[in-house]
C-alpha cells in the first residue's frame, strides 16, 4: 500500500509539471484523485501524459526551429532538422501559425528555402494573413526564389486572405518584371484570382500601378477585361488613372464593355471620361459604343445615368470647353436636356463658374432665366456657391433677380 500511494504521488507530480507547459490537466488530475486503483485508470494515465510531453515537444522544438530560421542560422536549423521528430511543416502559434518555409521566403533567404525543402517543406503552409511561401517571394520580387518554389510544385493560383494571388503582388510591384514574368508564364496560374476591395485582379492591380506592359501581357494572357470592382466599375471606369488613355485603347482592343455602368449611380465609362475633361478617351469610348449598340450618335453622346445626368453635364460642371465642343459639334449632344432635378448643362456650367461654357451654351440657346424643379434658377446657384465672376457675367446679360 505503501509503495502504490508513492507512485501514485509521483504521478501526480508529474502530470501537474506537464500541465504547467501549456496542456490543461485539471480534470484528469482530479480523476485521478477520485479513481479507485485499477489497470485500466493507470493506462489511461499514461496515455494522456506521454501525450501532453509529446505535443509540447513539438511545440518547443517548432518554436525553436521558427527562431533559427528568423535569425537566418543555417547551420542551427540544418542541425535541428536532423534531430528525430522535428517538423518543418509544424508552426508555432505565437508566430501567428507561420511555418519555417513561409519565414525563410519572407527573409529572401533561398538557402534556407532550399534546405527547408530538402526536408519535405510544404510549399501549401501559410502565414497568419493566408500568405504562402510564394506569396512572400512575390512581394519581395525575388525570381530565384519563385522559380525554385514552382519547381516544388508550389501552387501559384492559391489566394491569401485578400483574395490576392501572386501574380497579383508581382503585378503591382515597383521593381523589375521578372518575377511577373515567372508567375505569368506558371502553368497552373489564375490569371484574375479572386475578388478584394478595391483592385479586384491582377490586371487591375498592374493598371493601378501605371504598368501597362503588364496590363498589355495579362490581356493577352486571357484576363477578364469586364471584370469588376466592389462599386461594379470596370477597368473603363478609371479615367483618372496614369495610364488611363493607352489603357482604354488595349481594353477596348481587346473586347471589353464601353456601356457597362457602376453602382450605385449606373454611370457609364463615358460619364467618368467627361468628369475628367479627357477628350481622348471619349472619343475612343463613343465610338466603340455606336460599334457594339450599333447606335446613333445621339444616343450614345445623350447617354443618362441613374439620375439623368448626361456626359455633356459631366464636361459642363468639370469646365472642359473643349468637351463641351466635342461632344456637341461631333455627337450631336443636346445641350438642353435636363436631370431628375431639371438642371441642364448650362446650369452645372454655372454653378461651379466656367465662364467660357457658359457663354458657349447661351449661344446655343440655353435659357438664362430658367428655373430647376426647385426653382432656383443659373444666378440663384451660382450666387448661393460664391461664383462671383459667374453673378457678375449673368447680371451683365440681363439675367433676372427676382
Amino acid at each position: 500500500t505503501d509503495l502504490f500511494y508513492a507512485i501514485r504521488h509521483s504521478q501526480l507530480t508529474m502530470l501537474r509539471r506537464t500541465s504547467q507547459l501549456g496542456t490543461p490537466c485539471l480534470s484528469r488530475t482530479s480523476e485521478l484523485d477520485n479513481a479507485s486503483v485499477s489497470s485500466h485508470s493507470s493506462t489511461s494515465w499514461c496515455v494522456t501524459s506521454s501525450s501532453v510531453i509529446d505535443s509540447n515537444a513539438r511545440m518547443l522544438a517548432a518554436k525553436s526551429l521558427l527562431d533559427a530560421v528568423h535569425a537566418n542560422k543555417y547551420d542551427k536549423v540544418e542541425r535541428l532538422l536532423k534531430k528525430p521528430g522535428v517538423d518543418p511543416n509544424v508552426p508555432f502559434p505565437l508566430e501567428g501559425g507561420s511555418s519555417a518555409i513561409v519565414v525563410a521566403s519572407s527573409n529572401g533567404n533561398k538557402p534556407m528555402v532550399e534546405l527547408l525543402l530538402r526536408h519535405n517543406a510544404d510549399t501549401s503552409s501559410r502565414g497568419p494573413e493566408g500568405q504562402t511561401a510564394l506569396h512572400e517571394a512575390s512581394i519581395s520580387n525575388r525570381v530565384d526564389i519563385i522559380e525554385l518554389l514552382l519547381l516544388h510544385k508550389a501552387n501559384p493560383a492559391t489566394v491569401d486572405d485578400a483574395g490576392h494571388t501572386p501574380l497579383w503582388y508581382a503585378a503591382c510591384g515597383k521593381e523589375t518584371n521578372n518575377s511577373f514574368e515567372a508567375l505569368l508564364s506558371a502553368a497552373t496560374v489564375d490569371i484574375d484570382g479572386l475578388l478584394d476591395d478595391k483592385l479586384p485582379s491582377p490586371l487591375w492591380a498592374a493598371a493601378a500601378t501605371g504598368r501597362e506592359d503588364r496590363a498589355s501581357a495579362l490581356l493577352e494572357q486571357g484576363a477578364d477585361f469586364n471584370r469588376q470592382d466592389k462599386k461594379e466599375r470596370t477597368l473603363l471606369h478609371r479615367t483618372n488613372w496614369p495610364i488611363a488613355a493607352p489603357l482604354t485603347k488595349l481594353l477596348l482592343q481587346h473586347g471589353a464593355n464601353p456601356w457597362a455602368r457602376d453602382f450605385p449611380d449606373k454611370r457609364l465609362p463615358l460619364h467618368r471620361a467627361a468628369e475628367q475633361g479627357r477628350i481622348d478617351i471619349a472619343a475612343m469610348l463613343l465610338g466603340k459604343m455606336v460599334e457594339q449598340q450599333e447606335c446613333s450618335k445621339t444616343d450614345a453622346s445623350n447617354v443618362r445615368d441613374s439620375h439623368g445626368v448626361t456626359p455633356l453635364m459631366c464636361a459642363a460642371l468639370q469646365g472642359s470647353l473643349p468637351l463641351v465642343l466635342y461632344l456637341v459639334r461631333e455627337w450631336d449632344a443636346v445641350f438642353d436636356l435636363q436631370d431628375d432635378v431639371g438642371n441642364d448643362a448650362f446650369y452645372c456650367a454655372c454653378a461651379e463658374g466656367h465662364i467660357r461654357v457658359a457663354s458657349f451654351l447661351l449661344g446655343l440657346g440655353a435659357d438664362i432665366n430658367r428655373g430647376n424643379n426647385r426653382g432656383n434658377t443659373p444666378l440663384h446657384v451660382a450666387a448661393v456657391k460664391g461664383q462671383e465672376a459667374m453673378v457678375k457675367f449673368l447680371l451683365r446679360l440681363g439675367a433676372n433677380t427676382e
